[in-house]
Parts: C-alpha cells; sequence; structure tokens
C-alpha cells in the first residue's frame, strides 16, 4: 500500500455550485473577472460539469495533526511553494480515515503525507508549514502533499476530486500561489507524483494519472476545478463609487479576503497615485453586504465585507490621481500584519461634456447638453458662450441652470456634479452671422459673470456654419407621359423663403422651364444635416409632363427658395451639374392585337398602342374597318389600360406605359359576320377626327 502526507487548515463547507445573480453595485474592474472565473469552467469536462450540477458540497476539513517528522522547507520563506497530487494506488481500500491511521500507527517511518482526501473526508494529520515524505527528497522540501483515496463508483470519484481541488486552492490560498501546472525546470505550483518523477527525480511514481484516467479525467480538468474554488478564497473586493459629491469624496465599496481572520481593525488609505505618499487614511467599520455574502459564500468575512465614507475634500483630493486602499489589520494603526485591497487610479481633474444638440430654428440657436467637471467644485457659476471663431470673438452669453441627467451620472458616476449637469438654452442670432463659423464653450466659473477662475469645454465637433447649402436629385426617370423627378435642397439662407421651385436648365445654362413645388419631409436628410436650417422639411417629388419644349434635349436641374411666389426675388439657388437626356418626340408608333374574340354576345379586344405623338393627342378610338373596302364600320373611345411590360420594352416611346386597351364590343348586326380589320387612334379631337396618329393592327377578323 502506497502511503503519504498531508496539510494544516482549516475551512468550513463549501457548495460546489454558485448561482450568478444581478447586482449593480457588487463588482467592476478585478471583481467582474474573478466572478467571471468563479462562475464558469473553462476546460470542457463531464466530471466537473456533473460535479457543479450537482451542487456537491465540500467536506469539512478535519484536523488532526501530528509530529511526526518536524522539519521546515527548504525555500527562502520557509513555507511550501506548490503542492503535490498522490493516489494512494490500494484498490480495496476507500476510506481516508484507514490510510491516515496506517501511517499514523507506524507508516509514517517510511512515508508521509499532510492529508487524507475520499469523498466525505478531508483529514489533514501533518501540519503543513513543515514538510512530509511522501515524494522524495526534492518534493519533500517544497510541496505540500496530500493522497486521493480510491472511490468506488463515478459519484465518489466526483465527490473526492471536488475536496481535492478545494484542498488545493485553499492551499493556494493559504500560501499566496497562482495555481499553475509543474514545469520541466522545476516551475509550477500543482504537481503530480508523475511530474515530481519526470521534473525533480529522487522517487519512481507515476500516479495519480492511470487512475484519473480510468475515470475519464486528467490534471488539467482538475487545475481549471482547483481555479473555479481559488477565486471564490483569493483576495475580492470592488471600489463601487469613488466620486467627489456635495458631501465630499464618497467612498462605497466591499473587500473580503480569506487571510484576514484575527485581522479586526479596518482602515481607507488615501494614496497619491503618481508618488505613492499616503495622503490620509481613516478607520472604519465594516458594514453587512449580503449579495457579496452570497457571490463568495465561502469567501471569508464576505456578509461584513462593506465599507461606506466621505472623506473631506481638499486640494491634495481634487488636484490629484489618487489611489484608495482597503485594509485589514491586526494593529491598531494598520501598519503591520495586513491584508489590503487596492483601487484603480482616480483622476480627480476629470471634465466631461456633451454638445447634444446645437440646432437652428430660423435666427434662433437651440443649444442642448451636459458638463460634467470634478472642478466644478467651488465654481457654482455655469455659461454657455457662443463664440465667433471666424472674427476671434465672442458673440453672446447666457448663465445657465444646470438640470438634472441621470444618464451622465450612470456613466460619469466618479465625475462631480454628474448628476446634475445638463443644460439646455436659446441664443437669436443676426443674420449677418451667415459664412462665419460659430463654436459654442460651456464654462464653470467661480465669478457671476463668469470672467473669474473657470473651467471650459469647447464645442469642437461644432464648428457651426450659417451658409450651408446641400442637396440631391435622388431620381431622374422618364416614364411614359411624364418625368419623375425626387430629391432633397437643405439651405440655411432659405430662412423666410417659403416658395420653392424647381428649373429645367439646358447646357447653356438657360432656363427652360420651372415648377412649383411642395416640400416634403425628410427625417433621413434631419439626420445627416441636423445643423441645416428646416434640412426636415427638405424634400420634394415632382411629375413633370412631356412637352415639344423637352423633346430631345439635354437638362440640368436647379432648385430655388424664393421669398416671391413668382420666384423671381430674394432667392437662394441650388444648382445640380448632372445633365439628363429626354426622350425625342414624334418618332415611335407602335402597337399590337393581343386577343380577339367572342365571348356570349360580346367581342372581346385586348392591345396597345403607342406613339410619341399622342402627347398632344389625349383622345383614344377603336375603329373596326370593311377590310376591302377601307372605310369605317363603327368605332369606340378607349380607356388607357397600363401596360408596364410595353413600357419595359419601348422605354423611349412617350405614354408606352398606359399604351393598353381593353373593349368589350356588342355583336351588333352590322359587324357581325363581316371581314374587318382593326385600327386604333390617337386624336386632339374629343370626336377622334383632327390631327391623328393611327396604327392598323394585325390581322383579319370576321365575328
Amino acid at each position: 500500500m502506497k502511503q503519504s502526507k498531508k496539510i494544516t487548515f482549516f475551512c468550513t463547507a463549501m457548495l460546489a455550485s454558485m448561482t450568478l445573480f444581478a447586482a449593480n453595485d457588487l463588482m467592476s474592474n478585478q471583481a467582474t473577472q474573478a466572478v467571471k472565473a468563479a462562475t464558469s469552467l473553462t476546460v470542457s469536462s463531464s466530471i466537473n460539469s456533473y460535479i457543479l450540477s450537482s451542487k456537491f458540497a465540500v467536506s469539512n476539513v478535519t484536523k488532526e495533526l501530528h509530529t511526526f517528522s518536524m522539519f521546515n522547507y527548504s525555500t527562502s520563506d520557509k513555507k511550501p511553494n506548490g503542492i503535490v497530487f498522490h493516489y494512494t494506488d490500494n484498490p480495496n481500500n476507500y476510506s481516508a480515515r484507514n490510510e491516515a491511521d496506517y501511517e499514523i500507527n507506524g507508516g509514517w517511518q517510511d512515508a508521509f503525507v499532510h492529508t487524507f482526501i475520499d469523498a466525505g473526508t478531508i483529514l489533514n494529520i501533518h501540519d503543513t508549514d513543515f514538510g512530509s515524505w511522501g515524494g522524495g527528497p526534492k518534493a519533500n522540501a517544497r510541496f505540500v502533499q496530500f493522497e486521493l483515496v480510491t472511490a468506488r463508483n463515478r459519484e465518489e470519484f466526483a465527490k473526492s476530486i471536488n475536496n481535492a481541488a478545494w484542498y488545493t486552492a485553499s492551499m493556494a490560498v493559504k500560501y499566496n500561489w497562482t495555481l499553475t501546472p509543474a514545469t520541466v525546470n522545476g516551475g509550477g505550483t500543482l504537481w503530480t507524483h508523475y511530474d515530481v518523477t519526470n521534473y525533480l527525480g529522487g522517487t519512481d511514481h507515476t500516479d495519480p494519472i492511470a487512475y484519473l484516467a480510468k475515470w475519464g479525467y486528467d490534471t488539467t480538468q482538475f487545475m481549471d476545478l482547483a481555479k473555479y474554488y481559488y477565486s471564490e478564497m483569493a483576495n475580492q473586493g470592488n471600489f463601487d463609487k469613488v466620486a467627489l459629491t456635495t458631501n465630499g469624496l464618497e467612498i462605497r465599496g466591499w473587500h473580503a479576503a480569506a487571510t484576514t481572520e484575527g485581522k479586526n481593525h479596518s482602515f481607507l488609505i488615501v494614496l497619491d497615485a503618481d508618488t505613492n505618499r499616503e495622503i490620509a487614511r481613516y478607520q472604519i467599520s465594516r458594514t453587512v453586504r449580503n449579495d457579496v455574502a452570497k457571490f463568495y459564500p465561502k469567501l471569508y468575512g464576505s456578509m461584513n465585507s462593506g465599507f461606506e465614507y466621505n472623506i473631506p475634500l481638499s486640494t491634495n483630493i481634487t488636484n490629484h490621481r489618487i489611489k484608495i486602499i482597503s485594509r485589514y489589520s491586526s494593529a491598531a494603526n494598520g501598519n503591520s500584519d495586513y491584508v489590503d485591497f487596492t483601487s484603480p487610479s482616480y483622476n480627480f481633474s476629470k471634465n466631461y461634456s456633451s454638445f447634444d444638440s446645437v440646432k437652428r430654428d430660423g435666427y434662433a440657436l437651440n443649444v442642448r447638453g451636459w458638463h460634467a467637471a470634478d472642478g466644478s467644485v467651488n465654481r457654482p457659476y455655469h455659461y454657455i458662450i457662443l463664440y465667433n471663431d471666424t472674427d476671434n470673438r465672442e458673440i453672446t452669453r447666457t448663465k445657465v441652470d444646470n438640470y438634472v441627467r441621470n444618464d451622465v451620472a450612470a456613466l460619469y458616476s466618479d465625475v462631480y456634479n454628474s448628476d446634475k449637469s445638463g443644460f439646455s438654452t436659446s441664443f437669436k442670432l443676426d443674420p449677418s452671422l451667415s459664412g462665419k463659423k460659430i463654436r459654442v464653450l460651456s464654462r464653470y466659473s467661480d465669478s457671476a459673470t463668469g470672467n473669474g477662475n473657470n473651467v471650459d469645454q469647447w464645442s469642437k465637433e461644432y464648428q457651426y456654419e450659417f451658409n450651408q447649402n446641400v442637396g440631391s436629385v435622388d431620381s431622374f426617370q422618364t416614364s411614359g407621359s411624364s418625368i419623375h423627378v425626387s430629391g432633397w435642397n437643405a439651405a440655411d439662407a432659405s430662412y423666410n423663403k417659403n416658395y420653392s421651385f424647381l428649373f429645367l436648365m439646358d447646357q447653356s445654362g438657360r432656363e427652360i422651364k420651372r415648377y412649383s413645388i411642395n416640400r416634403t419631409s425628410r427625417p433621413d436628410v434631419l439626420k445627416f444635416y441636423p445643423n441645416i436650417y428646416n434640412s426636415i422639411n427638405s424634400g420634394f417629388s415632382l411629375n413633370i409632363p412631356m412637352s415639344t419644349q423637352l423633346s430631345g434635349q439635354k437638362v440640368t436641374v436647379k432648385l430655388r427658395y424664393s421669398a416671391s411666389s413668382s420666384g423671381n426675388s430674394n432667392y437662394v439657388d441650388t444648382d445640380f451639374s448632372k445633365q439628363y437626356q429626354l426622350p425625342t418626340l414624334q418618332k415611335e408608333n407602335k402597337g399590337n392585337l393581343d386577343s380577339a374574340r367572342v365571348i356570349d354576345s360580346n367581342i372581346s379586344l385586348r392591345g396597345w398602342h403607342a406613339a410619341d405623338n399622342s402627347y398632344l393627342q389625349p383622345y383614344r378610338y377603336l375603329f373596326l374597318m370593311d377590310s376591302k373596302t377601307k372605310n369605317e364600320v363603327a368605332r369606340f373611345p378607349i380607356t388607357s389600360v397600363s401596360r408596364p411590360d410595353v413600357a419595359l420594352f419601348y422605354p423611349m416611346i412617350f405614354n408606352a406605359n398606359m399604351s393598353g386597351f381593353a373593349l368589350n364590343i356588342p355583336l351588333k348586326a352590322e359587324i357581325s359576320n363581316r371581314d374587318l380589320n382593326v385600327m386604333v387612334r390617337y386624336s386632339d379631337d374629343i370626336r377622334g377626327n383632327g390631327n391623328t396618329t393611327d396604327y392598323w393592327l394585325n390581322g383579319n377578323f370576321k365575328f
């Protein structure tokens, strides 16, 4: 029977599974990372998953210390710098008690370890501050050592591994190790007897590798589980709030560590972060933190880990970067035997702002935003100032009263006055500012006029210009009898110019035709150009009838805002350079009779007729013609029907998209049993005479 030795560390039972819960103030920074490690295993393992899902409790450590041979470790600090994992290799003994008794009753003279572990027991029989005889001379001089006892089934194996992983983590916490695997050069803190044989020598054992493999387990999975528990036991804490308030520097958070037992004096210490010089220290009383206790149920002192304190403001704080230390100490002055948890650096010269909205409404400029600054302490006067960046001079200023901005407070909780940092004001602007660049300044001052000791924030992203004029022709399409034009145009100078026009210009830049247009809502333009006057109502959409005046022209588009209903005075123009080729009219004449049949006592005729000349001939007729004499038998008015297929095939013929017809003609005696042709006509006469464009459709018919 292989024997080993053990360790001394007291701890109560611990749940193997933790429930992650929402607690906004519980953690951030270091604590967040610790919780992530403690609530998830990184290595795939069915055994580890089984342990957590089964919520196995860790067994209490039973101390029964014996003085087999009390010798110090050979390390520089006389403390162990790692742990060796053994397996008893006794397939017929499932009891840590029985294995330990063998050593206690004399077997120790050959070998002994610190601790024996089975599914329900962690039995520590030798003080871990002293070495043991379990792994050869080199390992004995460096490591705590424990033996895992044989399990009879998967559940017993899982429970014993759970105990062993927790015990390994507890040793890492006690002796301040980071859990790392053994290395060939003697590094690492988690060793197996196999590692000792291969990397240090002085022994020839290879346990527990084969035993773990029997259960589909290995040392990588064991390391992962041990780290899970280590993250619960280590030095944990969080500074939930470190912020300047009207009551001083408010410090709120929690701190708990496994090694704080007996350290009954608590302090908050303020350090200069750049020099590490102590600025001040304050003895504090810890407060109850149920949320921390729920998150770290086995971390010593987690229930009473909280702290809340307001430190008086001073120039040593507001003019420096500082750190805060939470300290437990056994000394009344806190200067010895202590455990610290240190905050990140806090910069109390922070100065943040946002000009959320700088929008023009006519000749008013509305400014809204927030400004949070540590430097606003003792600077109670808040001004918003308009500055002419072109002429390098102030235009005007107004004093504002701050209002609550909970969103800013949530984002910048550590900045003084972030909770009441909002501002909103409006300025009347002189039209002479057109063409100038304007910037906005937010200022906290200790002077009632805003001219004293100041903390400023410029609207660097807002160099506001009052002569912007932008637009786009989104669509220019010829379809049938009209031209469709749509787009948008926004101009600062359109203020008080309430009439809008679209011009078609020829290649020489002369006006061909102008059209009055109604502006439409364009929220997309407002989003992209929020600072251009009335960009929300910058859209337009217009259908222009084709005419001989436009036929075959190459045109450009001009848009105009005007104060005149005729558009001839007090206006601002936007010219677009892209040229558009308009179709040439009076050229094409096409048609087809798709179907001709008798249905009941009616003749059904379906087809289409498209002609460029039809732009001057709005009246349509269908004629039944005697096929021999070519004389008219009867005529019928046509109501136009949409034919997108024709428009697709003949896109340049005027009115192709509305070229269709569908007639049902009563089968009368003068029509019946005659040889007929079908002719269709466009005419400028309401009766179908006058100027006409005819098209004879295919085929002879007898109905």
